[in-house]
């Protein structure tokens, strides 16, 4: 009991349900949070999103010394603590009251494909994500006190969503870049300047959310408005001015998409 005690301080539980529930009597397996491979028992996911928790998100998480001391309290899954982060894919930690700042031990976790951190009250700036050695596919930081530059060049991201923080300055011109992105959600933020053409240029782009900004500037020209794969788009609560692109009228919905799509919205822009 003395080293789940130790785990579960690690972070205030209010609730109590990770003192009560995580025990060495039980496989990991069962814990709450927890889900394992069926076909080799390792922990796969670990999600203890809505469970109340307050304090910081512990800075160990991706260190060597406490992982390989998790690996031996749940020795069901492995003694080795490269083994146990090749299969830790996903890490669901929102819907809580974590505060101070994001460890990059934790978002450099190099198995990692999905993080979710919010809703919390996280502050701070995102700490660098390696570009070469990065699987993540999907980050989702909405609804915290985030400042700094958002990931511009993970080339295998598809979903990202920092909304409801306090992102500044110009939105990245390398966002539109990315290859993979089809869900992009920046508002309400604080930025400003022009959108990026290359963010209307995008073969994989279907969620655009800038809503409640202070971009400005014209929307591209029809021959230069070209997303194929697109079912919403965001832009109101902006400064934005000009006329609308006639391509917006054009775009060619399957009828599998059309219940999808949404008004596009640019409600207090002058377009």
């Amino acid at each position: 009991m003395g080293n789940t005690c130790f785990l579960v301080s690690l972070l205030a539980d209010p609730q109590n349900i990770l003192a009560t529930n995580w025990s060495t009597a039980t496989s990991v397996c069962n814990w709450v949070g927890v889900s394992c491979g069926s076909r080799n028992l390792r922990v796969t996911a670990l999600d203890i999103s809505s469970l109340g928790l307050t304090g910081t998100i512990p800075p160990h998480l991706g260190n060597l010394s406490f992982l390989a001391w998790i690996a031996k309290l749940i020795s069901a899954i492995t003694n080795s603590l490269e083994r146990f982060l090749e299969q830790l894919i996903t890490l669901y930690l929102g819907r809580n009251k974590l505060s101070g700042s994001i460890s990059s031990s934790i978002i450099n976790i190099s198995s990692l494909r999905r993080i979710n951190l919010g809703p919390n009250q996280l502050s701070g700036s995102i700490p660098t994500i390696p570009r070469n050695t990065s699987s993540l596919i999907g980050i989702g930081l909405d609804t915290n006190n985030l400042t700094g530059e958002i990931p511009r060049q993970l080339a295998l991201l598809a979903e990202l969503d920092c909304s409801f923080n306090k992102f500044a300055g110009r939105l990245p011109n390398e966002i539109g870049n990315l290859q993979h992105l089809q869900f992009f959600n920046m508002g309400p933020n604080n930025f400003t300047g022009f959108i990026p053409p290359s963010l209307f240029n995008s073969s994989t782009l279907r969620i655009i959310s800038l809503g409640v900004n202070r971009l400005s500037g014209h929307l591209p020209l029809s021959s230069e408005f070209w997303l194929p794969k697109l079912e919403q788009i965001y832009l109101d609560g902006n400064e934005l001015s000009g006329p609308m692109p006639f391509s917006i009228c054009s775009i060619r919905i399957y009828p599998r998409q059309a219940w999808q799509f949404k008004i596009f919205t640019v409600a207090q822009s002058t377009v």
